[in-house]
This record gives C-alpha cells, structure tokens and sequence, in this order.
C-alpha cells in the first residue's frame, strides 16, 4: 500500500502511569494473539470526557510498532474536521473522506493513509467533518475499510469519542477483537467508568 508522502509527527507520553498501562495492554495483546491470534483489531473509548483517549491511543500505536508489529492508528472522531486537531493539520483526506466517497469524488484507501516518524506505525486522520458520523461507522464502506486493512496491518488501533457522550464507539464494539476503556486519574467518576462497562457488557461474550 502507498503512502502519503508528508509524514505524520506522533510522540509518546512520559507520563509513567500511562506507560505502564500501556505496557500491560501489549503484554495482553501479543500474549492473545498468540494464543488465538485476536485483538488484531482495538477500539479505544472513554469513559468519560477529556479522558485522555488519543493520547493513550498514540502511545499504544507506538507501543506495538515498538514491538515490530505493524500497526494502524485510525483517528474515528470524525465529529471534529481535520482543522480542529493539531495532530491532523498537514493531512487533506481522511477517513470521513473515504467514507462519504466526498463530493462524487472516489476516495481509496491508498489517499487516507499517512506514514508517520515512528517505524512500523501508519496513521488514519479523521478526515471531513461529517454530523452523520454514526451512520457512516456502520457503512459497509467501513466494513469494506476494517477488512483491507486487516490484510495490511498486524494491529489496528481505532480512537474514538467517548462512549458517554456519542454512541460511535459502540458502532465498532463488535467489529474489534478488542475494547480499552480509559478513564483519566481524578477525573473519571465511578459513576461513569460504571456506565461505560455496562455499555460494554453485551460485547464480552466475544472476547471470553
């Protein structure tokens, strides 16, 4: 697969607990794959607003390209256009774009994907901004997205909006191999991390 030309700047978090969690997240990954080769594919959501989804999202990205994995990092909050997240400011296209096939003009695969300055790590931005952003999750354009790129990737990291807040996460539940709830230290009320897991509660099945 070609990609963009204009790479994409990702930096870890030093943040020590955040390194932590996500070293046990890719202990739980590799150790899976494994065992019955799942969580190929993750879906990251909050539990609550600001919960610090991306950033934990980017760190497990560099993570499993750390760990000669090759990995996706999919930007999913297509709520937001390319022009209100810094991380996305040198990218044109993204995967609102390849979803809505924008304006009658056919968007491939090959458009929305950007390399980035981590080795083994590629990036999808979020792309157009799209108020239907459900709907276009439960696209079989998104379908036909998962399953290409999981011929492409050995890991695919989808961030997406709280699932407090939108229900666009929960869009992806059964598509994953796997789901990450974040809640930030001093933030998150119990309350929420509760709800969340509820909402979370009629995917287990797959995973157990």
């Amino acid at each position: 697969m070609s990609l963009d030309e204009k790479q994409i700047k990702l930096y870890e978090n030093e943040n020590q607990l955040v390194s932590a969690a996500v070293d046990k997240m890719v202990v739980e990954i590799i150790n899976k794959r494994a065992d019955s080769n799942v969580a190929q594919t993750l879906v990251l959501t909050g539990c609550s607003p600001l919960a610090g989804t991306t950033s934990m999202s980017i760190s497990l990205g560099i993570a499993m390209a750390n760990c000669q994995k090759k990995t996706l990092l999919v930007d999913c909050d297509v709520r937001k256009s390319l022009k209100y997240k810094k991380l996305n400011e040198e990218t044109t296209k993204g995967l609102a774009n390849y979803l809505l096939d924008f304006e009658g003009n056919e968007v491939s695969i090959e458009n929305v994907v950007y390399g980035t300055n981590i080795d083994n790590l590629s990036y999808v931005p979020c792309g157009v901004y799209s108020e239907n952003s459900t709907r276009i999750l439960c696209s079989d354009r998104m379908d036909n997205f998962i399953e290409k790129m999981k011929e492409e990737y050995e890991c695919i990291i989808f961030d997406l909006p709280s699932v407090s807040i939108v229900p666009d996460s929960q869009v992806l539940f059964r598509k994953a191999d796997g789901i990450v709830l974040i809640s930030a230290l001093g933030e998150t009320r119990k309350k929420q991390i509760k709800e969340a897991k509820l909402k979370v509660k009629p995917y287990i099945d797959k995973y157990y």
